[in-house]
């Protein structure tokens, strides 16, 4: 078979199989690289090229001990600058910047996690240390319309499944940012008290011109019965209620009392939890 000199192109000739910062000599490669007129300059100033694949371990094993020593069981980056440090990866960054569609996640015991564009699961091979690539954290509403709320579950489930499998009970998540419909999701799920969630109920209802909320009325789990507990530092868990009344005084001035009861987790309710509110509708429609 005859061959060709496309099938063995280097960015410069006049190197072996190595360039001078340790990655494959290979102009049809994946990975973004420096020219030949870099390469150049750089070596007429006499300067020392970073080595790559060192500069990527050290990353790694220095963000996964900053995880750890901050008891975190996981580490979750949805900003692009963060995610090429952590993974020296890139992937259309500055349409990424305002239409997030990748998201990183590094475990406690050094396991990471790609969520990049669906058409380019490829474009990682290039480091060894990554070790699953995955698609689906794009939650803008230009990708997914009115269903970002459903693509945000099925996000949240996979990371948490990740963090329980490499960190076992430790559930806490850091986070850089994320689109509002993943914390709504329940990403940091494992890691949030009641009395964070009655912040965002207050701050959501500022937001849009609100006046006040004239009690702290919710709880979760246990503490729901009795009823009429206020909020306080309980950690809400996996698979259990959260109840709430809003008691809100709202734009215009105009009360907006609403009472909800929310299942929170990834089982199903239990059968008595299912019939109680049917057995109060029951009640009230006759």
């Amino acid at each position: 078979m005859q061959a060709h000199y496309r099938d063995t192109r280097k960015i410069d000739p006049t190197r072996g199989d190595k360039l001078g910062d340790g990655t494959p000599n290979d102009a049809n490669r994946i990975e973004i690289d420096p020219t030949q007129s870099a390469f150049g300059e750089w070596q007429a100033a006499e300067l020392t090229l970073p080595n790559l694949a060192a500069m990527r371990e050290h990353r790694w094993k220095r963000l996964t001990q900053h995880v750890v020593d901050r008891d975190y069981g996981a580490l979750l980056v949805f900003d692009p600058l963060n995610i090429r440090y952590a993974s020296d990866t890139t992937n259309m960054q500055l349409w990424n910047t305002h239409n997030p569609f990748r998201a990183l996640l590094l475990c406690a015991d050094g396991y990471m996690v790609l969520w990049d564009y669906k058409n380019s699961p490829f474009l990682a091979d290039y480091n060894p240390l990554m070790r699953e690539v995955r698609s689906g954290a794009d939650l803008f509403y230009f990708d997914r319309g009115d269903k970002a709320s459903v693509a945000a579950d099925v996000f949240s489930n996979e990371v948490r499944a990740l963090v329980e499998a490499h960190s076992g009970t430790n559930k806490r998540l850091a986070l850089d940012k994320i689109m509002l419909h993943g914390p709504r999701a329940g990403v940091p799920q494992g890691n949030m008290s009641e009395d964070d969630i009655w912040a965002v109920l207050h701050g959501e209802n500022i937001r849009r011109g609100s006046e006040w909320i004239e009690t702290r009325l919710l709880t979760s789990g246990q503490r729901t019965n009795p009823w009429f507990q206020e909020c306080g530092p309980r950690i809400v868990q996996n698979n259990e209620i959260v109840a709430f009344d809003t008691d809100m005084i709202g734009s215009y001035g105009i009360c907006v009392d609403i009472s909800r009861t929310w299942w929170i987790g990834d089982a199903k309710p239990t059968n008595a939890m299912i019939y109680a509110p049917r057995a109060r509708a029951h009640h009230e429609q006759h």
